[in-house]
């Protein structure tokens, strides 16, 4: 799937070539800083950004929006990748500042698109180039190993589609002259210290409590008065160095009616009597993973999703002599995945089976 199949910027014509932002221009200030500036405007405000985007039917809005900083333009400055989250496919749109006003971005008309479309559906990403000039959208399947890559550059604020090619590959793939991008929630501006050494640090946003279905904060896991009473004494960590990730926390079991402390539950109803391994944490941690469609994204959550009763019996007879008790869940690159659907524990990171535990 190429942008133009998901976009009607065509019905807009050449009206939103450009949008300000900021303040007027300090002809003495740094470019970089004023890129900054400008791009921290936008996650201020990410809704005052135009998606031209038409969702498929029963597409659920997330209300939230992620980011990636990125050189797609080739012009030595960072370029910003915005997401609009929807359940299953989203829109991302390229903005990008004016040459000859950093203050001022520039947005996409288009849209590239990233995500999953349900079980037997189309699989899409975003990835970079190594040369900074251009971005791909990769098109694959979930049940065969064809995958296509189409390249994009962008021309004032228009996507410029590019050469495709084919590729038949197991899993995601790592395709020549591309590059992987890192996405961060809009409340998380560590991803524009990478702009502007020399800029002063941009505020980050408050956070925003994440919604469940039924409306109201979605319920933390640590806030339940017996697990206060219990907590063994210590703090919670998350700890990222290089491709490992280190978790602190106290490993509990949980019923999935514990879990949703009276939340109306979207699952499985069976899940409400399932007993599930989680590691909780004391306040919510920015925790690293990986989503369905293997972008890395850093999010807000309360918990770590160690197993399910129904996992691996010797994993779970590891995890026993731990019930209740501080530990250190160590978990290698890729390992940690976020969730795709409406299953117990909401928000909370997702292991596999290859991760190391021990007490902390």
């Amino acid at each position: 799937m190429t942008p133009d199949a998901s976009t009607t910027a065509a019905d807009q014509g050449e009206e939103d070539t450009a949008a300000g932002s900021g303040a007027e221009q300090d002809p003495q200030a740094d470019p970089l800083a004023q890129v900054r500036q400008a791009y921290a405007a936008v996650l201020d405000n990410p809704s005052s950004i135009a998606f031209n985007y038409d969702p498929a039917p029963m597409t659920v809005l997330l209300g939230s929006y992620q980011y990636a900083i990125v050189e797609a333009t080739g012009d030595d400055r960072p370029d910003l990748l915005l997401e609009q989250s929807y359940r299953e496919v989203s829109p991302v749109v390229l903005i990008t500042t004016e040459a000859d006003d950093p203050s001022k971005i520039v947005v996409s008309q288009e849209v590239l698109i990233t995500g999953a479309a349900g079980v037997g559906g189309g699989r899409y990403r975003i990835l970079g180039s190594l040369e900074g000039d251009q971005l791909f959208q990769v098109t694959a399947h979930s049940i065969r190993p064809d995958k296509q890559l189409e390249s994009f550059t962008l021309s004032g604020n228009h996507f410029v589609p590019g050469a495709q090619q084919s590729f038949s590959m197991e899993g995601t793939g790592l395709f020549p002259g591309t590059t992987e991008l890192t996405w961060l929630d809009s409340t998380d501006r560590s991803g524009l210290d990478s702009i502007s050494p020399t800029a002063a640090a941009t505020p980050a946003a408050p956070a925003q409590e994440t919604k469940r279905s039924g409306g109201g904060p979605r319920p933390t896991l640590d806030s339940q008065p017996q697990a206060a009473a219990n907590t063994p004494s210590g703090s919670s960590s998350v700890v990222t160095e290089g491709s490992t990730t280190r978790m602190t926390g106290v490993v509990r079991k949980k019923t999935g009616r514990e879990l949703l402390q009276g939340a109306p539950n979207a699952g499985p109803a069976s899940d409400l009597e399932t007993e599930f391994w989680v590691l909780e944490f004391d306040s919510p941690q920015q925790v690293p993973g990986r989503t369905y469609d293997q972008r890395l994204v850093v999010k807000e959550t309360d918990a770590l999703s160690i197993t399910r009763p129904d996992g691996d019996p010797g994993l779970i007879a590891k995890l026993r002599p731990f019930e209740g008790k501080r530990a250190t869940v160590t978990v290698g690159p890729k390992q940690g995945a976020w969730q795709s659907d409406a299953s117990l524990p909401l928000g909370a990171l997702r292991v596999g089976s290859d991760f190391s535990i021990t007490a902390a």
